[in-house]
This record gives structure tokens, sequence and C-alpha cells, in this order.
């Protein structure tokens, strides 16, 4: 096997030099500010095509050769830099310290039908969720998953969720008596909820099991709760650069928190755009450098807002677009095109009374565009991006129809094909024998093929005669 680290430490120190050298001289002044940074916890607001990739690498590149950890751990070591996902720390820390957490050295990471199922049982044998079964056990379940994920996101197990559920109850006498009602209600289905889960982490530890939001909640209770961890993870992890910073949630935060303490000394860096944010869906908080600059109160803050990537136009309105957002966490940062003006570059907004409008638009533009351009347009120059599949062929029926080539590039999922997709639910059916869907599909298709109609009034009767609290 080839040793990708072969050779590391043979070169002579006049060639490292010269190679760091040449790393550091082509950066911007903001650039090197946030490369040579040493005076503690660091926050680098980088928005698209300003470098940051650049200043990152550049960063590490400075810590081994500037600040000793060559000399410190060896110039082998000092290459083999730890980059990972989040998920992919923890499940280090967790399988580094199963044994303290009572876990297997390589625990099983639960899918979501495993989940579900355990879920399913919890509610069955605990009997929760009892006042509001009335559409089924399969809505308590979603109930309890989306609360479930929720409070992991938030770093928040269990037994913190029932001490905050203990003060909303405390509190309850504040709402006005025709809000107490429905306020109860809520709280009593946040504590099925909290049931669930105390109930889910006792059995996947039984199990030795666990799911992925495990990997960063374990390891962060690990460390607050053992000094012996402790010392170890902060020796192993001094520094740290974390990527996409507006892309985490309050959970990730704490296990940041938990690696690297806050004082004026502790080195993390975190990079990213704070104008960005389209992950909330999975629990990304948009207020993420709010909540370190809280944290880590030291910390200090270098911009980097020269767009080395678009041309004048486009970062002129992006800075209109997002200077009328309610709350930012830098208010006064604007960006600037080091490309400039740049010759075509153009941007025109149209608004139209309907969707199916939209590709008769398109078509008139580029048929202007063709017209205007000479000899020298062609079609295949331009590109026309969907929000979905079925609007771009909605607009492609619209260009053919005026005469326009097109050249459609969809990605197709393997998911897309049918074999496949038999093969996942006869997989999920396995796995969880009740799952009504993947029984379906079982079902109507070869070598089976039974009626749909046939088998939906089957399914109708069946859960009919089911009792409620099963369903």
């Amino acid at each position: 096997m080839e040793d990708l680290f072969a050779g590391v430490g043979e070169r002579s120190t006049t060639d490292k030099l010269n190679e760091y050298q040449s790393v550091i001289a082509g950066l911007s002044d903001a650039q090197r500010r946030a490369v040579t940074h040493e005076d503690g916890p660091l926050i680098v607001l980088a928005g698209p095509g300003t470098g940051k990739t650049r200043a990152i690498t550049s960063r590490v590149a400075h810590m081994i050769h500037e600040r000793g950890i060559a000399k410190l751990v060896g110039q082998t070591q000092a290459a083999r830099i730890h980059a990972s996902t989040f998920h992919s720390l923890g499940l280090g820390i967790v399988r580094r310290f199963a044994d303290l957490l009572g876990l297997p050295g390589d625990p099983m990471i639960m899918d979501s039908a495993q989940r579900n199922r355990l879920i399913r049982d919890i509610i069955r044998d605990e009997r929760l969720y009892r006042k509001s079964l009335s559409t089924g056990i399969s809505a308590a379940i979603d109930h309890a998953r989306g609360t479930m994920e929720s409070l992991r996101h938030l770093g928040m197990d269990a037994q913190a969720a029932q001490s905050w559920l203990d003060d909303a109850r405390n509190d309850i006498g504040e709402y006005e008596q025709s809000d107490r009602d429905a306020r109860s209600a809520e709280l009593d289905r946040f504590a099925d909820a909290i049931g669930v889960y105390g109930h889910f982490e006792q059995r996947t530890r039984e199990l030795g099991w666990i799911v992925s939001d495990d990997l960063i909640m374990l390891p962060t209770k690990l460390i607050r709760e053992n000094p012996m961890v402790a010392s170890i993870v902060h020796h192993d992890f001094k520094h740290l650069v974390v990527d996409e910073f507006q892309d985490v949630n309050l959970g990730q935060i704490e296990m940041i928190r938990a690696i690297c303490p806050p004082s004026d000394r502790a080195d993390v860096c975190v990079v990213g755009d704070d104008d960005q944010s389209i992950y909330g869906f999975r629990g990304a908080d948009d207020r993420a450098f709010a909540h370190f600059a809280g944290i880590w109160t030291h910390a200090q803050t270098v911009q980097l807002t020269t767009n080395y990537r678009s041309a004048e136009v486009i970062v002129e309105a992006s800075n209109a677009s997002i200077v009328r957002a309610q709350s930012r966490f830098a208010p006064d940062k604007e960006a600037d095109a080091h490309r400039g003006d740049v010759e075509g570059s153009a941007i025109q907004l149209v608004k139209m009374d309907d969707d199916y409008r939209a590709g008769e638009a398109i078509a008139s533009m580029l048929l202007d565009m063709a017209s205007t351009g000479g000899e020298e347009f062609s079609f295949s120059s331009c590109a026309v991006i969907a929000r979905s599949g079925a609007f771009l062929e909605q607009i492609a029926q619209n260009l053919l129809l005026e005469g326009i080539p097109i050249d459609m590039r969809e990605k197709v999922s393997p998911m897309e094909d049918e074999g496949a997709r038999d093969v996942f639910a006869w997989a999920r059916l396995i796995v969880d024998p009740e799952s009504a869907p993947n029984l379906q599909r079982v079902l109507t298709r070869p070598p089976y093929r039974v009626d749909p109609v046939k088998l939906n009034a089957l399914f109708g009767s069946y859960r009919a005669a089911r009792p409620r609290y099963e369903q």
C-alpha cells in the first residue's frame, strides 16, 4: 500500500519555507488577517466567491509552519490533519470511549425504519399518547420523532427536556383562562413525547444502538461529565477550524464548546456566510454566529467581502437584496466585486401573473437575443434553470413550440428505477413488517400484481377492524 505521507519531512527547510511563503503571498489583506490571527477565538465572515476555502487551507498551513505544531507532534503527524464532519468526529469519540457509555465498540446506527418501529413499541408498551390517538398511532409516532429531533438539535436530552416541561407547567398560571386549557393540552402532548424520548434513550443503550444525533449529543455529554475524557479530547483537538458555520445547530455549537471551552485563548475559528441560512428545515440555527459570539465573548471578527467570482451587477443585486433582511449578524457588511463591470452581464427581473406564462416569456427573451446577436449567437450558450423538474418540462414545451432547440439535462436518481424501488420496498418490509406503503408496493408489483383498487379496499377494511390504539 502506498504511504501517502512518505517523504514528509524529507524536503529541505528552504523548500518548506518557500512553499509556505507562496501560499501566504497571494492572500488579500483580509484573508491574511484571517490566516495569521493567533489571539483567541475568531469569526471569519465569508460570502460567495470571497476565497473562503483558500483562507481555511492557508490558515492550516500557517498553524503548522508558524505556530510550532510540527515541532510539538512531529512533521508526519502535523501532516495528518483531522478533517471530518461533526458526526464523523463524534463517531470516533463514541467508539473510543464506548465502554464509558455502556455501548459496544462499534455501535449500530439505527435507520429510520428501526427508529420508527422502536418508537411505536414504546408508545404501545408504555401506553403513551392516550389522549391523542384519534388519528391513529402513526400521527403519534411522527409527533414523538419530530419532537425528539428538535430537542436533539437544541442539545437537550430527555432529562433536560423534563426540567423545561416542569418549569413550563409551573408558569401555566400566567396564561389567560381562555388559553390555559390549550396550553395544558399542548404540554400534555409534549410530556408524552418526552416519555417516548426517555424510554428511547434507555432501550437504545440496552440494545447497543444509537441514532445519528447521538453522535453529537453523546460526545458532548461525555466530555462534560468525565474529566479524563475531557483531558484527552482537549489534548487531541487543541486547534479547531469549523467550515460552513451558518449551517450548524445548537447541539453542534455545544459540541464545539465542550471540545474547546470558552476563554480568551481558545483556538477555535468558525468560517461561513452569516447572510446565508438554507438548512433551517434540518435544525440549522440562523443565529449561529450570534450564539458563538455570545459564548466565546473574546472572539474577533474578520470580514472577507471581496467577491472574486461574480460580475459587479450580480454583487450589487446581492447587496440590495440582503440589506433588506430584518436581522443580520454584521448589518454593515457589504460585498464588492473584484472583477468589476463585465461586458454583457445584466439582471432582468420579470414578474409574471402565473407560472404558465413563464415559458412564453423565456422563449420571447431567447428569440430576441437570437435576432440581435447575429451569426455569433448560439442557443447552446444559453441555460434555463427551473425550481423543479415539472416546471422545467413546462418551460421546455414552450421553447419547442417556438422552434427553439433544447437539451434537457436532468439528473435521474438511481431510486427512480422501478427495480431498485422494489428491492428497497422488500428490504424495508423485512425490517418493519407493518410498513403499509412498502407492503402495498410489493403486492402490486410482479410477481403478485394485486389490483390496487382491491388492495386499497382490503387495507381500509383492515384498518377499520383493528383497535384504533394499534393503528
